[in-house]
């Protein structure tokens, strides 16, 4: 989708190219055009888009078929339980872009707070076996990582410095750093300081070239509608939560700890090794090094 229609200009140059094909279509030839409307400005809108297509939609001399998801299209294959299962794993405005074939304009994007889970309880570090496991509230844990998006930090002046998690207290194996502007100098800096510490997580560099409010939304907008997202106590009483209740995807206000938190949330599951040598405290399951044998013949 962000390779056709994630910014105007990407919009205007699928637009120009597709206005192209006239110039080889044979004579007596005819055009389709197959697929779902990603974007508020897809091409399939029904309606015109005055800020894009003029006074018309692009294709408004076209014959439409639309077969949105619903029970009564293919009840055999999508019964209502399967289709409400789509609809939470995509959330609200996928599904209604994807399934609906609605286009939905991303100024129409909420996060609903309400639905963010809250959980008091803390880690429980141990050894089983001879090996780490992390158990938080009865459940063993399998991954985590952090998420460091990097500022200046100026005061009532451009982004954060925000670090979603902090690595020793959590017990993290990864640590991400985005490499996006003054990013580009701290991950050799951050690894020398875990290695000084004696906490031998892993260190990997992130450049985002997608929009912010693109992978705030996908990131949380999903998690948020299935309820599967939780944070601790101590989480609702920063400004995340005001970030969270208060932000659009249009609108220019504080989402820089959304920003960070978005991007732990979308380098997950990360199963990655640690840095030799292995920290003992690497509680994720599975996560010594071994052989596998394939049975493959050279």
């Amino acid at each position: 989708m962000c390779h056709t229609c994630g910014t105007p200009a990407k919009r205007a140059d699928l637009r120009a190219r597709l206005s192209e094909i006239d110039y080889v279509l044979s004579p007596g030839g005819f055009r389709i055009y197959s697929g779902t409307p990603h974007s508020y400005y897809s091409i399939y809108a029904k309606e015109a888009r005055p800020e894009e297509d003029g006074g018309q939609p692009f294709l408004p001399e076209f014959e439409r078929l639309e077969e949105p998801l619903t029970e009564h299209v293919w009840p055999e294959r999508y019964p209502p339980q399967e289709i409400e299962a789509i609809r939470r794993h995509a959330g609200p405005a996928r599904f209604a872009s994807q399934m609906l074939l609605e286009p939905v304009q991303s100024l129409e994007g909420r996060l609903n707070a309400i639905w963010l889970r809250r959980y008091e309880g803390r880690l429980e570090y141990s050894e089983a076996g001879g090996r780490p496991v992390l158990m938080l509230e009865g459940r063993r844990l399998v991954s985590a990582s952090g998420w460091w998006d990097p500022a200046y930090g100026k005061e009532n002046k451009g982004d954060a410095n925000v670090l979603a998690a902090e690595a020793r207290a959590l017990f993290l194996p990864i640590v991400y750093v985005e490499s996006n502007g003054v990013g580009r100098f701290l991950p050799d800096i951050l690894k020398r300081a875990l290695d000084r510490e004696g906490h031998g997580a892993s260190v990997v560099e992130r450049h985002n070239h997608r929009p912010k409010r693109e992978r705030i939304l996908e990131a949380f907008d999903a998690p948020l509608a299935a309820g599967v997202l939780s944070a601790h106590a101590s989480v609702f009483a920063t400004p995340f939560l005001r970030e969270l209740r208060e932000w659009r995807p249009e609108a220019n206000g504080p989402d820089d700890g959304l920003d960070a938190a978005a991007g732990a949330l979308l380098a997950e599951p990360a199963r990655l090794m640690p840095r030799s040598p292995a920290p003992r405290n690497d509680w994720r399951r599975n996560a010594r090094p071994g052989r596998a044998r394939t049975g493959f013949r050279i």
